[in-house]
């Protein structure tokens, strides 16, 4: 039986300092076109991060898909992994309590902040203007929690949201994104950096949506990729795209988060897709959230997964 405990109330002065050291280290990045994460350097390109060769290593690797301000999942998952390198696949903020959405949001960026071992990327629930999902209801958690001070508080958070990585590319063995990979630029794109659209910055906009919004198409659904009418943004992507994806990145898998599922993650497009979903709790009926946790984040290792799509380092959290 899960056993919810309020978590500590972050104050305002203390959000808005931590939101600052965030955005400032992240603007950096952007404008230096490197950054240091926990003692591993990330290649920069606008927002598409790049790590070549082993790094990061030789620390194990663990992925965290949606939290959504569940704190107490939240909270599990950050005390049994701190010490391996981690990263994050957006989704911070909505849908949770007010308390829970600044507390995770604040502690993601608190401990990159401090070149802590994570990776914050952005999800669609951190969106760009144009493209507000429902329901976006952070704004109000942030004036219920602080009143008057919500308002330079959001400001600040849509700063970070647009200087977030959208798109983390692990040479040799993966890609992490929030929803999918880039299929517009697929054809046209003459290396991983354009296509990524880390060419420019801030991004093409239908670039950002695919890679924030974008879901696997069921392989007994149909060959060719489609607009994605389900959510009203992004694409369903085929099989055969992301056979494509691979084969021009030259990776194994293409891991993300934005769906929900029964056990908390699910392998798709033959394995070479694999969803992660870490939270708990309504409005999602999930009995299990799910994390990737692999003590050797290797080539190898990613190709047995996809093969097998086997449980192992498939770590499932419960109530």
């Amino acid at each position: 039986m899960r056993a919810d405990r309020d978590p500590p109330f972050i104050d305002a002065s203390e959000y808005e300092r931590v939101l600052e050291r965030a955005l400032g280290k992240l603007e950096a990045a952007v404008e230096e076109g490197t950054v240091m994460v926990g003692g591993e350097r990330f290649q920069v390109y606008g927002g598409a991060w790049l790590a070549s060769g082993k790094s990061p290593s030789p620390r194990p690797v663990t992925v965290v898909g949606d939290t959504h301000g569940d704190h107490y999942t939240f909270n599990k998952i950050i005390e049994k992994y701190k010490d391996s390198f981690m990263i994050f696949l957006g989704d911070y903020v909505d849908r949770g309590p007010p308390e829970g959405q600044v507390y995770v949001f604040h502690t993601v960026l608190k401990l990159f902040a401090e070149g802590k071992a994570l990776v914050p990327l952005r999800g669609n629930h951190e969106p760009p203007p144009e493209l507000i999902p429902y329901p976006h209801d952070y704004p109000q958690a942030l004036t219920i929690l602080y009143g008057p001070r919500a308002g330079r508080l959001y400001e600040l958070s849509r700063r970070v949201f647009d200087h977030l990585p959208y798109a983390l590319l692990l040479e040799d063995r993966a890609l992490l994104v929030h929803g999918g990979p880039p299929i517009t630029t697929l054809d046209t794109a003459r290396d991983p950096i354009e296509y990524l659209g880390g060419d420019k910055f801030p991004p093409q906009p239908s670039l950002l949506e695919e890679v924030l919004w974008s879901d696997p198409l069921p392989e007994e659904a149909g060959l060719e990729t489609v607009r994605n009418h389900v959510r009203g943004a992004g694409l369903l992507w085929s099989k055969r795209d992301t056979e494509r994806v691979l084969e021009k990145l030259g990776v194994k898998m293409i891991i993300r988060g934005h769906e929900w599922t029964p056990n908390g993650y699910k392998y798709d497009h033959g394995g070479r897709v694999l969803t992660l979903f870490s939270r708990l709790g309504p409005p999602y009926p999930n009995t299990a959230a799910a994390i990737l946790h692999c003590k050797n984040f290797t080539s190898n290792k990613l190709e047995q997964l996809a093969e097998n799509r086997t449980e192992e380092c498939i770590d499932e959290i419960t109530w």
